[in-house]
C-alpha cells in the first residue's frame, strides 16, 4: 500500500503521530484523494504542512519504531477506510421513519 515506510521533515527527523497536529482528507465526490498533514518538528522546531497521495498512505508511516515493534499485539484485524465512512454517512441520510419501525418490530 505504501511506497514509503515514514515522513521525514525537510530537515530529515523523522515525523511520528506525536508532532501530528491537525490530519485530514481532501475528497473529490466522495472519494479520498489526498491525506493532508500538518505538523510541528521537534528537532528544528518549523510547523510544515504536507500532502500525501491518499493512494500511497499507510498510517504505520506515523508510528515510532517502538510501536512499529509491538503492532499486531491487541490491534484490530482491519481499519474502517475513509470511503467506507463516506458511504455509511449516505446510507444513514437515507433512513425514513419506516426503517425505525421496521427495527422496532423485530
Amino acid at each position: 500500500m505504501a511506497s514509503q515506510s515514514s515522513i521525514l521533515c525537510s530537515c530529515g527527523h523523522r515525523i511520528t503521530r506525536q508532532a501530528v497536529l491537525q490530519q485530514g482528507y481532501v475528497m473529490m465526490r466522495w472519494r479520498p484523494v489526498f491525506v493532508y498533514l500538518q505538523y510541528h518538528c521537534p528537532r528544528c522546531n518549523t510547523t510544515a504542512e504536507r500532502l500525501i497521495d491518499y493512494d500511497k498512505w499507510d498510517p504505520a508511516m506515523l508510528e515510532t519504531d517502538e510501536e512499529r515493534r509491538n503492532a499486531g499485539e491487541g490491534q484490530p484485524a482491519t481499519r474502517i477506510t475513509v470511503v467506507e465512512i463516506a458511504e455509511f454517512s449516505r446510507r444513514l441520510q437515507r433512513i425514513t421513519h419506516r426503517d425505525f419501525e421496521a427495527l422496532r418490530c423485530e
